[in-house]
């Protein structure tokens, strides 16, 4: 409770003083000032209790005849003795009501909006005083004020300045485990936990992601009590859902450090958000706390975070680290889905590895598990990148066999497998096919197919796969363009591949290099 002050002085009057003037309100308001006037003027007694005065002439006050003890007697040395004690005592005890009164003027300039009056208080009045919770407390209410005047730095750098003095909590190990000792230590933090709470909820609110994991580190670095879980994942949350992912990382890798349990879902989308980044520093530091937390947390791991870190170690290439979580989700007895076959297939396929992709096709064969248009999609596609066209049309008659076949994005990769073997008369042979079968077309097909004609110097069956797409009601884009215009330039008939740059202006399409 911040008191009340005189009935003679409203708040209105504190309001209208001087900065100097409010502190000595404050504090000759406070009951810790009565309190310490009472205590001095008992102090001044317990002096000269017991004692009689001496008058010059060495004489007590009851007349010549009574003689004053000498320094040595013994009677007169305990006395004085007695009187020290009780005057370092008095003078103990007015220091700590003087700090009360501190205390109580900071509260009541908080309370009041004065919140740079209060902090001065804080720090040339209360600045070498022990932790306590009134303390504690004090600063609540400076906090509080900060956040009710939007002044979201201005609380983060007071609360940072706090968790940096001496007065912060610090638990031994034997300290840890004795919970009486851990309520009571809790109870004078250098900052409440519910301070720190409303501190990072305003905080993520305010998108002020950096911030709150600065000031989480703070409260780990100091031993601090850390939020609880719904706050600890709000700033969580808060970040992915601003893409600040390196705070996010931050507060995960705190997580893990102090054995607070992390989402697995958040991990998982975090580990998706290191497929785009460039760079390797953060990817392999977000792989590694990715596996910190699935030797953890290992009830918590599913096939989610694991398809989620198998396609990351695909997209920077490191093979080994994929065969090691495979044999990992094994050991967990996570089953590999569809999703994780199509996630590996691809990632050996970027690695040129046919015998794998091959192995990996085997495996889903023999489980009956992952075989359909996608997952054989990834097989195709990887068979194409590793330069083996003849298995990829191998496995594709397989697929026809089991009426998997008919499906856009299967032909769309063997016809770019043809294109790069210029085997122009197969690609117009799976073009008719598709159309027998009723697959559609797609932009996809059509521009493989003009690559197949291009490559192959056959401009004539290009300008026909381009009238055929313009009447499905297929738009060219730039790489239709591209390709063409690439393909006029080859042959000498410029005239025509500028005819096609202009065509590509007037539709407002931007040329690229």
């Amino acid at each position: 409770s911040a008191g009340s002050l005189p009935t003679a002085l409203g708040m209105s009057d504190l309001m209208s003083a001087t900065p100097a003037h409010k502190r000595s309100i404050c504090l000759e308001s406070s009951p810790q000032a009565a309190d310490q006037k009472h205590t001095t003027e008992f102090g001044g007694n317990l002096l000269t209790l017991g004692e009689s005065p001496v008058t010059p002439g060495g004489g007590g006050s009851l007349g010549a005849s009574t003689a004053t003890p000498p320094p040595s007697a013994a009677p007169h040395s305990a006395t004085s003795g007695r009187s020290l004690d009780r005057s370092l005592e008095t003078e103990t005890l007015g220091d700590e009501l003087e700090i009360k009164g501190a205390l109580h003027c900071a509260v009541v300039l908080a309370h009041g909006g004065d919140v740079d009056e209060a902090l001065g208080v804080l720090r040339l009045e209360c600045s070498r005083i022990p932790v306590s919770s009134q303390l504690a407390a004090a600063r609540h209410a400076v906090l509080e004020a900060f956040i009710a005047q939007e002044r979201l730095q201005d609380a983060c750098d007071f609360a940072l300045e706090t968790l940096q003095q001496p007065s912060a909590l610090h638990l031994t190990p034997e300290e840890e485990t004795d919970a009486d000792v851990v309520r009571t230590r809790r109870l004078q933090q250098a900052l409440q936990p519910q301070s720190t709470e409303a501190l990072l909820r305003v905080l993520v609110q305010a998108q002020l992601h950096s911030r709150a994991a600065e000031l989480l580190r703070a409260l780990c670095r100091t031993g601090s009590t850390l939020p609880g879980d719904a706050v600890l994942y709000g700033v969580v949350d808060a970040a992915l859902r601003a893409r600040a992912y390196l705070e996010a990382w931050d507060v995960l890798e705190l997580l893990l450090n102090h054995g607070r349990r992390a989402d697995k879902y958040f991990v998982s989308i975090l580990t998706k958000s290191l497929e785009t980044s460039t760079d390797r520093r953060a990817v392999r530091r977000g792989i590694a706390l990715v596996d910190r937390f699935i030797g953890q947390q290992r009830e918590d791991v599913d096939e989610i975070v694991f398809n989620s870190l198998l396609n990351v170690l695909g997209h920077i290439g490191d093979m080994n680290k994929v065969q090691q979580t495979l044999n990992r989700m094994s050991d967990y007895g996570v089953p590999p889905s569809a999703v994780t076959y199509g996630t590996v297939v691809k990632a050996y396929g970027r690695a040129r590895d046919i015998d794998a992709v091959l192995k990996v096709w085997h495996e889903m064969k023999t489980r009956c598990l992952g075989v359909n248009p996608v997952t054989c999609g990834c097989v195709l596609d990887a068979c194409v990148k590793c330069g083996h066209l003849d298995k990829a049309m191998i496995i594709f008659q397989e697929m026809r066999l089991h009426g998997l076949h008919k499906n856009t994005v299967l032909y769309a990769t063997l016809i770019k497998g043809l294109a790069k073997a210029h085997d122009l008369m197969g690609a117009v042979q799976l073009y008719q096919e598709m159309r027998m079968e009723g697959v559609p077309c797609n932009l996809v097909t059509f521009n493989s197919l003009m690559d197949v004609c291009v490559r192959c110097g056959d401009l004539q069956a290009a300008a026909v796969f381009l009238q055929n797409m313009m009447e499905m009601g297929i738009q060219p884009d730039l790489i239709t363009f591209s390709t063409l215009i690439k393909g006029y330039s080859l042959i000498g008939e410029v005239h025509k591949a500028l005819a096609l740059a202009r065509e590509l202006k007037a539709r407002g399409l931007d040329c690229d290099e």
